[in-house]
Order: structure tokens, then sequence, then C-alpha cells
């Protein structure tokens, strides 16, 4: 499904109470140490129904501060957010005496393809410290950050949906046009400005085995690419949560 819009609707949204986030060590399958930081949803010094959680994952040379702005639309509709610095990058860059910046900067494909085992070790904290099953869980990337999404939903064939803000072929050596092999009948949501659609949303639509269940948002605004699109697109946080918690409200679906 190929959708071209602009969204031009502003809506009023609650506090979340960022003072309930807890800040995280994760451990991965390959010894490494990912730093995060789990926000409920507690609006207004409340907390909210937890109706799933989002695994955040950000772009190349980002942290996972650049998903603050999705903090509130996503407290105020009742889901978790675990936000994770990748391997390489903001505070999970240095690991004992090795800087992994160097490598993340470098380009290292090795790097960018071991990431998966940063979404293994959030989605095993969500299962074991707040029972959270991966069915409940929907994965949103940027930039590359959708590709580490792709690979790990690809693994995990019961990871929910993903939200891939700008998606490419094969961003730093991570091969997506196989992975979204991986994700038959499950949803997808591949939001990219029309100026970039062409080099990663519409080639991996066209891949999946399973294109009912694709969505492609293409936007006419320029320069948005991956997290950028938050200062650029009205209310875009809010439709993209909207969209997740369609999902999580669906009966499951599990890749075969």
């Amino acid at each position: 499904m190929l959708i071209r819009l602009q969204i031009v609707c502003v809506l009023a949204l609650l506090i979340p109470d960022v003072s309930q986030a807890e800040g995280l060590y994760l451990k991965t399958a390959d010894k490494l140490t990912i730093a995060a930081d789990w926000h409920p949803p507690v609006v207004d010094g409340k907390a909210v129904k937890m109706k799933g959680v989002i695994v955040a994952l950000h772009m190349f040379r980002s942290d996972r501060k650049a998903w603050g702005p999705m903090l509130a639309p996503a407290a105020n509709r009742g889901l978790g957010m675990l936000v994770l610095d990748l391997r390489g990058h903001g505070e999970s860059s240095k690991q004992g005496r090795e800087d992994l910046a160097k490598r993340a900067v470098a380009r290292d494909a090795t790097l960018f393809n071991a990431m998966h085992q940063d979404v293994a070790a959030a989605v095993k904290w969500l299962a074991d410290k707040k029972k959270v099953a991966a069915s409940d869980i929907v994965l949103f990337g940027a930039s590359v950050g959708c590709s580490v999404a792709l690979d790990y939903g690809a693994r995990n064939p019961d990871i929910r949906a993903a939200v891939l803000l700008t998606p490419g072929k094969k961003y730093l050596g991570v091969d997506s046009m196989k992975h979204i092999l991986g994700w038959t009948g499950r949803p997808v949501l591949m939001v990219s400005s029309e100026e970039e659609a062409d080099n990663g949303a519409i080639p991996l639509y066209k891949a999946s085995l399973a294109p009912r269940r694709v969505v492609v948002m293409q936007l006419p605004q320029k320069k948005i690419h991956g997290t950028r699109m938050f200062s650029k697109v009205k209310r875009i946080e809010e439709r993209l949560i909207e969209w997740a918690v369609a999902r999580l409200a669906e009966t499951p679906v599990r890749a075969r």
C-alpha cells in the first residue's frame, strides 16, 4: 500500500513523567554493554495501563536521545518505550579499553551487522524484568536503525510489527532486501520523503512477500531523513504511535 500525504493536524498532548525513566545497562550475547532508557507509560504522575512496548533504534552517529519527541505520544497511548544506544554510539561506544565509535565512524559493516544482538538484549530484558512478550513489541528504527530492526525481526518471528523511518536497501552493509523476506505476514510501516523513497522504501515494499501488510507513507517534505522528520512533519509522532497501537490490538501473525 502506497500513501502520499501531508499531515497537518495538531493534537494536544499530556506531558509524560520523564522522572520515571530508568537508566539501564544491557548485556549482549557477545558480552558488550548497551546503554538504554526505559520509559514506562506514566502521564501526569499516574501510571497508564500498558498496551505494548516500542523498542527504538536510532540513526548512524546518533543516540537514544533522538527519540525524545516520541515519549509523550507513546505514554499518552499506553505504550512503554525502551530506547537504546546501539553499539559504537552514545554511551555504548566505550567497551572496556576499546572505543567502538571509531569502528562506527569507519562504517565497519561487521559492527552494524552485529547490532541485532543489542535488540536481542533489549527484548530479553523486557521479558525478564517487565514480563513483556515479543508479540507485544513494535520495533521503531531510523535510517540504519531500520536495517537493524528488520534484521532482528527476521530472526525473531514473534515481534509484532515495525515502523521504519527512511529505510534503505543496504545501509552500512546490513542487507535489508534480504531481511524483509523474513517479515512474511507481519505489518511494517515505512515512512520516507518522496525524494528518498526510491532508495529504500519502494524497493523493500516490492521485495516483501506480503505487500498487503506493508505500508509505505511518502511525505513531500525534504531533508527529513530518519528522526529528523520529527521537527519538520506536523503530528508525525502521533500518527506513528496510532499505527503501532492499532497493530498491537490485532491478532498476532507469526512469520512463516
